[in-house]
């Protein structure tokens, strides 16, 4: 009778250790999303308020390297850049992996078009 009730009092325990463990999981999961949520946020005002038409290439590669954004290289009528980051991805991502992309469109001049594109998304989901 002592040997019952011992191994159910370590399953017991046992289910409550791996429900706080997850419970603690998911609430720093839904931490990261907030944070990446409201990082893709700022970084779209960012843009919208800095990087208007007519604003000039060098003022555009400034703000991507103040900024940390990766730029990458390509075509003379655009910039192109990346964070890589971290989020919550939702069921069907393989991991938490995330980026945050922006792209600018140049004119001939070498000024901005258009107003800029700023993404986010988890990196390798279905």
């Amino acid at each position: 009778m002592k040997v019952k009730a011992i191994l159910a009092l370590i399953v017991v325990v046992a289910l409550c250790w791996i429900g706080l463990a997850l419970r603690r999981r998911s609430i720093a999961c839904k931490e990261r999303r907030l944070a990446l949520i409201q990082r893709l946020e700022t970084l779209k005002r960012d843009v919208h308020d800095t990087l208007k038409v007519g604003t000039k290439k060098d003022v555009v590669r400034r703000f991507f390297a103040e900024r940390n954004i990766d730029q990458t290289p390509g075509r003379e009528d655009e910039v192109w850049g990346s964070i890589r980051t971290s989020g919550c991805a939702p069921f069907g991502c393989a991991s938490d992996a995330a980026f945050i992309s922006i792209r600018v469109e140049l004119d001939r001049a070498g000024t901005v078009k258009s107003e800029p594109t700023v993404t986010g998304m988890y990196t390798d989901c279905m």
